[in-house]
């Protein structure tokens, strides 16, 4: 039409017009023009994009109870206790009849809108003097083990990683058993945390009184036990596992003398009794106990390790077994076959980095 000798107004009011719209239509035709020839883009409409609910956070009285709540609980905080602080005691004292309620979606928006971020804190692989010169000279002699035992041990796949496929028949199939040792303490805070945005929680000094867990992993069946119905007498051990309370006045640190009485006296039998027809590998190396590698690593107090906290230690004992029985086999047998990826990227050449790298970016059933 501009073409056609028209004038920009009347263009834009013959298209409106066409369009069975107003004169405001046409106001908007040519400003739509406008944009197009200076950007080459028409204006995406924001028409339906206003909040079209009412949020309790625009009530200057319940914002600040959901404040004070969050400044109480300020390292503790989860969209969960805000629901149900907002459902059970803010809401209900409005004075409505019912009173409303509000979804946990929700409450992660209230606690976005309240300048919180959710912060998650992942422990990847742990390096410590890896270049060492024993530690590498064993490095190489560990990999070249493992690369020939590897092909004789179970291979696990499918979406669970349930699907078993085992060595020919030919070959004398081997049962890897790993030993696992972790320690829980009573002021253990959780890794996964709503804070507000540029603040770190301040961790306690010391880490309370603490339980330290010895057990035998495989990945045939999670944890080294022997069912009930295998039980060859009531004085055969039923599981590898040995938990220790460390400390000078409770049952000492953890020693080498303490794992060889494990191995001999509830690995091998527990083993030998479950799996009859396999074999097991010897890969133990020398453990120097845990004051032993605290003192190399500069983290043993010169006084020791003065831990009084009775009432965490309670809740402690409630939660580790709690705990330990919650990891499922597909889990062992995910981290089994991430620990044989890693192998693999440092038989062929990879550092620590790169291998972690690798391991994150490329996945492969070993």
């Amino acid at each position: 039409l501009v073409k056609s000798n028209h004038q920009k107004i009347k263009a834009s009011k013959i298209i409106a017009d066409a369009a069975g719209k107003g004169i405001y239509h046409a106001k908007c035709i040519r400003s739509w023009a406008h944009d197009y020839v200076m950007t080459h883009q028409i204006p995406y409409s924001r028409r339906g994009h206003h909040a079209k609910t009412w949020s309790f956070l625009w009530d200057e009285d319940i914002l600040l109870q959901i404040k004070s709540y969050v400044r109480e609980n300020k390292w503790n905080i989860t969209p969960h206790m805000i629901m149900l602080q907002m459902n059970e005691i803010i809401l209900p004292g409005l004075g409505f009849a019912p009173p409303p309620t509000i979804s946990l979606s929700t409450t992660k928006n209230y606690l976005k809108e309240l300048g919180y971020i959710y912060e998650r804190v992942k422990k990847d692989a742990y390096v410590d003097r890896h270049k060492r010169e024993d530690v590498v000279a064993y490095q190489s002699i560990f990999l070249k083990r493992m690369s020939e035992f590897e092909h004789r041990m179970p291979i696990f796949s499918g979406d669970n990683i349930e699907v078993e496929t085992w060595p020919d028949s030919n070959i004398k199939p081997l049962i890897l058993v790993t030993h696992d040792e972790c320690i829980f303490s009573a002021y253990n805070g959780s890794r996964s945390l709503w804070i507000s945005y540029g603040e770190q929680p301040l961790r306690k000094k010391v880490e309370g009184r603490s339980i330290h867990v010895n057990k035998f992993l495989t990945d045939i069946c999670s944890r080294l036990v022997l069912p009930d119905e295998m039980q060859p007498s009531n004085k055969f051990p039923r599981e590898a596992c040995v938990i220790t309370y460390p400390g000078k006045n409770n049952d000492g640190w953890w020693k080498a003398e303490d794992l060889i009485n494990q191995v001999t006296n509830h690995a091998i039998s527990i083993f030998e009794a479950r799996f009859p027809d396999y074999h097991i590998p010897k890969l133990c190396g020398e453990a120097k106990g845990l004051k032993e590698v605290l003192k190399e690593r500069g983290l043993w107090p010169k006084e020791g390790l003065r831990l009084k906290e009775a009432r965490e230690l309670i809740r402690l004992q409630k939660t580790v077994p709690l705990a330990l029985n919650s990891v499922l086999l597909p889990t062992i047998r995910q981290y089994a076959r991430k620990a044989f990826c890693y192998m693999d990227a440092y038989q062929k050449g990879l550092n620590d980095k790169a291998a972690e790298f690798a391991v994150k970016k490329y996945h492969s059933h070993r």
